[in-house]
């Protein structure tokens, strides 16, 4: 019999598996969820609480970090580069780190606030690298 936190990360990584999952899909499809002021725009703060979630979800035996089948598809694929320290484990720090590059990147005005129009042209898998918007980079 599965616990409730085990039924929850069956359920989350189903849908990190799903054909064209990816970190910017995730981040579109629950803008507002994440937006947890409301004010139509993502802070560093309410973005690194995203990453936070993806890393408390992922790690399966709750040992603080994610091993490369604990990964979602978005990290797996860039493990061995986020994996700074080389020890196998993408610890906290380490998540973090990523979710922050992708935060920045995808902030092209510089405001530190993300719009709905800037997560929109995050590239995604299948659409030759460009957001919705598809433009790309």
């Amino acid at each position: 019999m599965l616990n409730s936190k085990q039924v929850m990360v069956v359920a989350f990584l189903c849908a990190l598996s799903a054909p064209g999952a990816f970190a910017a899909d995730g981040i579109a499809r629950d803008f507002e969820r994440i937006d947890s002021d409301g004010n139509g725009e993502l802070s560093w703060p309410e973005f690194k609480a995203r990453g936070s979630e993806v890393l408390f979800f992922a790690d399966l035996d709750s040992d603080g970090a994610l091993s490369r089948e604990e990964a979602p598809p978005g990290l797996a694929r860039r493990f061995d580069s986020i994996d700074a320290n080389g020890d196998g484990r993408l610890e906290a720090d380490e998540v973090e780190a990523e979710h922050k590059r992708m935060f920045e990147a995808a902030d092209r005005d510089g405001n530190g606030e993300l719009t709905r129009a800037e997560v929109d042209a995050l590239p995604r898998p299948g659409n030759g690298g460009r957001g919705r918007g598809g433009t790309g980079s």
